[in-house]
């Protein structure tokens, strides 16, 4: 995700800064695009609709398949193990938001 997150900055001609805006420390969004550090669904979210990018056109960006969907249901699965359920959540409404909610279904999720 960071580095796709890197690319939409670059090609909307941003700083990290800018891309961070008031949702978190431009360490922390360094972090992110390095791959240092993973991004909650409520950040995401927040930088994506700041920069209007819609979700479905991050998630298609990403070139959606079911491999990288083992990758989302993979982050899904540790913010349940962590008992972040609020975090859970929010990747699960990404997921069924972007039209593959039968990914969810495979996985029994």
């Amino acid at each position: 995700m960071g580095e796709l997150l890197k690319r939409i900055r670059s090609d909307l001609g941003l700083s990290q800064k800018q891309m961070a805006g008031m949702t978190m420390s431009v360490m922390q969004y360094s972090r992110i695009e390095s791959g240092d550090q993973r991004i909650i669904a409520d950040d995401l979210f927040e930088i994506l609709t700041a920069q209007q990018v819609s979700a479905r056109c991050f998630v298609d960006a990403i070139n959606f398949d079911f491999e990288r969907a083992a990758d989302f249901t993979d982050v899904l699965l540790c913010q349940l193990n962590k008992g972040e359920s609020d975090n859970a959540y929010g990747i699960k409404r990404l997921i069924y938001l972007c039209g593959y909610g039968a990914v969810l279904e495979e996985y029994e999720l």
